[in-house]
């Protein structure tokens, strides 16, 4: 005759339960994650063999064993301060330090949908439970509230905080050392000593972060990757031909440079080198300073866009300018509003222009 594995009785799962010291509030937790762990091991399963019978019966004892380990990590959760939403999602079994980030994820962005404010609440919990410093606490945060992805964002956040200290160590102010570490998880240390150094001139001056992270990434890319003059090449030929006298964009003009359009250009050598890139990058900065940022940004961008259409016919300038501005968008520190990226479609292609309005947008 057939027989059924049984479940464990409550009786017995109540004498486990307490053996394993959890409270009694959490009962009915441990006993539907014993049923669904039980099912999985052999509830669908019959035999007429005394041999199976017996492994069954292992299997169900294996169950309840698992059962109590699940709900051990429940409580770890729960003795942090989290709530029983949160330290539902530990009772998934995890073997790494990766899978259990991937429930540090699920767990944030899950309650998220539904409650901001407390999912917020819970990740700076989580964030003191790895007996880190505050600069570890403070990024780790950061990762899951403006939404960028790494892999293992705890070891991510670890050496945010050592490369932190390193800088301030080296005398380095906090607005440097703080952008510094921010890159160095994916650009090289000369890239990172650039962008902080933008970043950090651009802010004192008081551009804002957008403003100031555009001039920075621009900055540290064409000076780790091309001739320092390149920089100004290319900031210096988007501007307005009108101009003639750009002395007021100027601070400390080296004797012999002559500060226009043509005088610039041929006098680009005149500097030390160890004073050209902070001249240059003062001289981007206060010209921003100076104009609408977010025009000139869209400005640059659709004229390049324009150069490459020009070049090959099959270029589906619209659909790249979409993809790209979208990609730029989600960029992990300083997302664009939906409004100015909808603002600046609309000024470029009003309904029913055609691509001639881009060059007249560009011209006026």
């Amino acid at each position: 005759m057939t027989q059924k594995i049984q479940p464990h009785t409550d009786e017995e799962l109540k004498l486990s339960f307490e053996q394993a010291g959890c409270p009694s509030q959490f009962f009915q937790k441990f006993k539907d994650t014993y049923l669904i762990t039980f099912n999985d091991f052999c509830g669908e399963l019959e035999t007429d063999d005394d041999d199976d019978l017996k492994y069954l019966e292992e299997e169900k004892n294996s169950a309840l064993e698992l059962t109590i380990e699940k709900i051990e990590r429940f409580m770890k959760e729960i003795n942090f301060g989290h709530c029983e939403e949160w330290a539902t999602y530990f009772i998934h079994l995890y073997d790494n330090e990766r899978e259990y980030c991937n429930n540090i994820y699920e767990a944030y962005y899950d309650i998220s949908k539904i409650d901001k404010e407390l999912a917020k609440r819970e990740i700076q919990i989580h964030s003191k439970t790895f007996g880190e410093d505050e600069h570890f606490e403070r990024y780790f945060i950061s990762i899951f509230t403006e939404g960028y992805f790494p892999d293992n964002p705890i070891e991510f956040a670890k050496d945010y905080s050592r490369n932190y200290k390193r800088m301030i160590a080296k005398g380095k102010s906090s607005i440097y050392a703080h952008h510094y570490a921010d890159a160095k998880g994916e650009y090289t240390d000369e890239f990172c000593d650039k962008f902080a150094f933008a970043m950090e001139r651009a802010i004192e001056q008081e551009l804002n972060e957008t403003q100031a992270f555009l001039i920075a990434d621009e900055f540290a890319e064409i000076l780790c990757n091309y001739h320092v003059s390149s920089y100004f090449v290319k900031k210096y030929m988007y501007l307005p031909d009108k101009i003639n006298n750009l002395s007021k964009y100027f601070k400390n003009i080296p004797q012999g440079v002559t500060v226009t359009k043509k005088g610039m250009m041929d006098d680009i050598d005149i500097f030390p080198e160890e004073q050209l890139e902070e001249f240059l990058l003062d001289f981007v900065i206060t010209y921003e300073k100076n104009k609408n940022c977010q025009n000139k940004q869209t400005s640059d961008f659709v004229e390049e866009k324009i150069d490459l259409n020009k070049e090959d016919d099959s270029y589906d300038f619209e659909k790249e300018f979409i993809d790209d501005y979208k990609n730029y968008k989600q960029n992990k520190h300083y997302k664009q509003a939906e409004s100015e990226y909808d603002a600046i479609w609309d000024s470029m292609f009003p309904e029913g222009d055609d691509d001639d309005s881009i060059t007249d947008f560009l011209t006026r």
